[in-house]
């Protein structure tokens, strides 16, 4: 065949799973040794459920199969440009790129062996006519977890669950009842997240005698999260015959103390850590596999069961909608458009489907709670609409009935809360919102008061009546004429050696009516409006308590006036109170910058530190604080579930990252880990990042700003770094055969200010530690790049020494090598003087057995023979 190779790759490996519309992206490689005719390039992505296992019963086959995503990618056009006119493909080696999204209605891959699963495929077929029509085909399986809409709010909601079980002993006799109540902190729950759950537990049960009482067997009970598939299967000759499987697995389990006969209600706080990498909870409940979740607490009289929904991405989706601060009306229309088809997709259940009686207990409880939280929130929205003013047209002294409009306040505090999440101006809006509240009570208190007024009767005695009364509110008057252009326009009132001009206009009062009869005109205002304005203007003045009022006369009055005081001093000093606390939030951190501020400069002025240090610092100091840079983002972060920290940091460093060639073909978990490691630093205008001839030890990342790489021997400015641009690779890795060694040959500064992010190499080296394969990956690209550029020691040939073993150590000063590099290295040679220093004693400790037998043998042998040898000696003449 003309071609040689033919291989599809994805963006992301067999162990990290695509999400229910998650865009889904890859890359086609193939090389031809000539060119070579084909007809078409397609890309297919396939979902299957497949179910299949013998019955024990009546010992017949059960299967079913059922293909639930076809999805093709025509890459065609894209593979013409490797083409000629003929459509054949050039010799070589090409790459083509390819895009698909994954549906939103997926179902999570399930692998169950003997029983079914739920697999996903990506099949890349290339057609070549010239060979018989045959294909060159290449497959990739991957994972997908389905999307669940966990941010509807009802599944922030709590959920319990109580059970009450009567106990008997022997003879059927009553000894009392076991109460269990367990209660999770949200229905909806996230993998890798911490759910809090609250057991009740009450054991009414009377206690043993004292000679009957018996050591219990145990003392613990058991609260799991449990895992339900359900599988569903045909018959292979009759399709009408169906059987079907469950199998229920505990997937983490918690140990707590069990309560004793005769105790009170006892209530513990359980924290339960729910594992990573969980298929979701099913969306469909009509398909051959189920996925469905419950906590189960096993107690000795009964077990107590509690479901729960679980979904790959839960808070994600509010943090990542609360970023579009801008949103279009397009984006609007989408988003919305997504929203109700998700929920439609989410709801719907296929009543006269066969495999409908498929909806096992849990899922039939997870669904039908989710409905119904659904139903009531739409219940109330149709009773806040239910037309109740027709009554009105029969009997208009009820008027009260539209009071059931108030329901829809919990739409309002949904859309607060919501608000809340979203904005950009947190306490912009708090202070709407408060200013919201005072209207609304002003409103409220000035229908109090209108009522009140009627009730006692409307009068036009005297204006300080305490009651309303249409005298206390003039129709506004404005003049026809302009004093400053109309001569006519103004009356003479030149009185002189006069305190008070009140005191004597009454002698000319009439002169001053005749003259502005007609240069004036009257602003004619109805009748609610002189009511509405008047009732606002006392109610805001009673309650703020910040004008003179006239003065109550009746007991009624006086009533009326004692509510409003109370509701002034606590109501609405507590609305003054929130918005005097938003003010203080608001210039908090102004504060707090002025005393660290003045702080930095008396400790500068009393150390007496030279003016241009001083100048310099309070620039970096000002830098900081325009932008925000003043907390510590560590700090920030640490609130955050590791989930979610790992995800900013993706998002920040990850596409740079993977652009650093050392990098080159690491695993995605691996670069996940690596990008917490970054920490922020910044750096003033001149300041040195690193010099020349000192130890490398990090690598550098511009974030913002610019760096220049400078030659100390010649002064050059040899490179300048901009945005997104890295420096020192090279330096997170010991490689052997470096040239370069240890040390910096360059130097680098700062241009202005610049945020810089930097990889340590002693975290490197201790993350690596876990990471064995990535380590050899990394030091086979460091090698690469010190061999193209002539910095690594070679053969005689020119090619590359090819070390034994990537862990063996090189003839290099020990200081030079990272803290934890330092340690390994010591705890070896610890390890080797251990070994040879336990291999000295044994030997010696057998060689001191050797010689003191020996010695013993010689004492035996002498013992016996004592007298002939004393006769030898004394015979030879042998003196001891």
């Amino acid at each position: 065949m003309k071609v040689d190779y033919f291989e599809v790759t994805l963006d992301k490996g067999i162990d990290e799973p695509y999400l229910g519309g998650d865009p889904i992206k890859g890359i086609i490689e193939m090389v031809c040794s000539k060119q070579v005719r084909i007809n078409g390039l397609i890309v297919r992505l396939t979902g299957v459920a497949e179910t299949g296992w013998r019955s024990r019963q009546d010992d017949l086959p059960y299967e079913s199969r059922h293909t639930f995503m076809d999805e093709q990618i025509d890459l065609t056009t894209t593979i013409a440009e490797h083409c000629t006119d003929d459509f054949e493909l050039h010799e070589g080696k090409h790459s083509v790129e390819f895009e698909g999204r994954i549906p939103l209605d997926v179902l999570s891959s399930v692998e169950r062996e003997n029983h079914g699963s739920i697999r996903y495929m990506c099949t890349a077929l290339m057609a070549i006519p010239e060979d018989g029509d045959t294909e060159v085909v290449s497959e990739k399986t991957f994972k997908v977890f389905s999307l669940l809409n966990l941010d509807a709010p009802y599944l922030h909601d709590k959920a319990h669950v109580t059970e009450e079980e009567e106990v008997t002993g022997c003879c059927g006799r009553r000894k009392g009842a076991l109460i269990a109540t367990m209660q999770v902190e949200q229905i909806g729950v996230m993998p890798g997240m911490t759910s809090k759950i609250s057991l009740t537990v009450e054991n009414k049960t009377k206690k043993r005698k004292k000679w009957m009482r018996k050591k219990e067997n145990h003392e613990c009970v058991l609260l799991s999260l449990c895992q339900q598939l359900d599988f569903v299967a045909v018959n292979r000759n009759d399709p009408m015959m169906i059987d079907r499987k469950s199998i229920t697995i505990a997937v983490e389990s918690h140990g707590t103390c069990k309560t004793k006969a005769g105790a009170g209600p006892q209530t513990k706080e359980i924290e339960f850590s729910v594992p990573p990498n969980l298929p979701p909870t099913s969306i469909h409940a009509n398909r051959l596999v189920t996925v469905s979740y419950f906590f189960k607490l096993d107690l000795e009289h009964f077990d107590l069961v509690l479901p729960v929904i679980v979904d790959e991405k839960y808070f994600e989706n509010v943090e990542l909608e609360s970023y579009d601060v801008y949103p279009t009306g397009w984006t609007i229309f989408k988003e919305i458009f997504e929203d109700t088809r998700n929920r439609l997709l989410y709801f719907y259940v296929s009543s006269n489907s066969r495999y409908y009686y498929l909806w096992s207990l849990l899922v039939s409880i997870g669904v039908l709670y989710n409905a119904f939280a659904m139903k009531l929130k739409v219940a109330n929205d149709i009773l806040c609409l239910f037309p109740l003013d027709f009554i009105l047209f029969y009997d208009d002294s009820i008027s009260l009935l539209r009071t059931v409009r108030i329901i829809k306040v919990i739409r309002l505090i949904d859309f607060v809360q919501r608000t809340q999440q979203r904005t950009t101006f947190p306490r912009l809006f708090k202070i709407v919102i408060l200013a919201g509240s005072c209207i609304v009570l002003f409103h409220w208190n000035a229908c109090v008061y209108f009522l009140f007024s009627i009730y006692e009767g409307i009068t036009e005695e005297s204006q300080t009546e305490f009651g309303f009364s249409y005298y206390k509110v003039f129709e506004p008057v404005f003049p026809n004429c302009e004093a400053y252009v109309d001569n006519n326009c103004w009356y003479n009132e030149d009185i002189d050696h006069t305190l008070d001009l009140d005191d004597v206009r009454d002698s000319y009062k009439m002169d001053l009516v005749n003259y502005w009869k007609n240069k004036h005109y009257r602003w004619e205002t109805g009748n609610f409006s002189r009511e509405y304005s008047m009732s606002v203007y006392w109610s805001a003045l009673t309650i703020t308590t910040c004008g003179q009022q006239p003065w109550p006369s009746t007991s009624s009055q006086n009533s009326l006036e004692i509510c409003d005081t109370l509701i002034g001093v606590l109501v609405f000093a507590t609305i003054i109170g929130s918005v005097g606390s938003v003010v203080v939030q608001m210039s908090q951190s102004v504060n707090e910058f002025r005393q660290m501020m003045d702080g930095i400069k008396f400790y500068m002025k009393y150390r007496e530190v030279n003016s241009a240090i001083q100048e310099r610092a309070l620039s970096c100091f000002m830098y900081l604080m325009a932008h925000n840079q003043l907390d510590d983002e560590h700090c920030i972060l640490s609130l955050l579930p590791p989930r979610l920290q790992a995800n900013i940091a993706a998002n920040l460093h990850m596409e740079t990252l993977q652009k650093v060639q050392i990098f080159k073909l690491c695993e995605s978990r691996f670069m996940h880990e690596v990008v917490l490691l970054v920490k922020q630093q910044v750096f003033s205008p001149n300041d040195y990042l690193c010099r020349k001839n000192e130890k490398a030890k990090e690598m550098f990342i511009v974030k913002k700003g610019k760096l220049r790489v400078i030659d100390d021997d010649t002064g050059k400015e040899l490179d300048e770094l901009n945005e997104g641009a890295t420096f020192g690779e090279l330096s997170i890795v010991h490689v052997k055969g470096n040239l370069l060694g240890t040390r910096r040959c360059v130097s680098l500064q700062s241009i202005g200010y610049s945020d810089i992010y930097v990889l340590y190499r002693d975290d490197v080296t201790r993350l690596l530690q876990e990471f064995p394969q990535e380590y050899k990956t990394i030091v086979m690209n460091a090698r690469e790049m010190l061999h193209s550029r002539g910095l690594l020691e070679t053969t005689e040939l020119g090619e590359m020494c090819d070390p034994d073993d990537y862990e063996e150590a090189e003839d290099i000063v020990l200081e030079d090598m990272p803290v934890v590099e330092q340690l390994t290295r010591l705890n070896g040679i610890i390890e080797d003087l251990d070994a040879s220093l336990n291999e000295m004693i044994i030997s010696f400790s057998n060689s001191c057995i050797y010689y003191k037998q020996k010695v013993t043998c010689l004492e035996n042998t002498f013992n016996q023979h004592r007298n002939e040898i004393r006769r030898d000696f004394k015979e030879t003449n042998v003196v001891i």
